[in-house]
């Protein structure tokens, strides 16, 4: 029994991790096309004042 509650508390870790890197990594893929779509929108502000 304790065995088996060793190795939920351990799967449970890392469940938990793994939440954690997928929450940051939509994070930065949002903070990324935020930065895209600033650099088109300056981009095209840019070329239309040409």
């Amino acid at each position: 029994m304790k065995s088996w509650n060793a190795g939920h508390n351990s799967s449970n870790l890392c469940y938990r991790h793994h939440t954690v890197t997928s929450q940051s990594r939509d994070r930065l893929d949002s903070w990324f096309s935020a930065v895209l779509l600033i650099s088109v929108l300056k981009f095209s502000i840019l070329t239309s004042q040409i």
